[in-house]
């Protein structure tokens, strides 16, 4: 949300708040909750990629 308000909310935005404002508004906000949401999953991909390779890496024995 701190994004949202921070960077992307006009600061007149309470002023010139329309119908095709709103939608606007709303539009943007949803696609950083879905972008977000993607950065969270990828975190949680490469998280649990190196955690797997690293149990997986324990199971081969080390070369001679």
């Amino acid at each position: 949300m701190a994004v949202f308000e921070q960077h992307l909310l006009p600061g007149d935005w309470a002023e010139a708040l329309d119908r095709g404002r709103v939608q606007e508004l709303a539009a943007t906000l949803a696609r950083l909750q879905r972008d977000a949401g993607q950065v969270v999953l990828a975190a949680l991909d490469a998280s649990m990629a190196a955690a797997a390779a690293d149990r997986l890496g324990g199971l081969v024995p080390p070369d001679r």
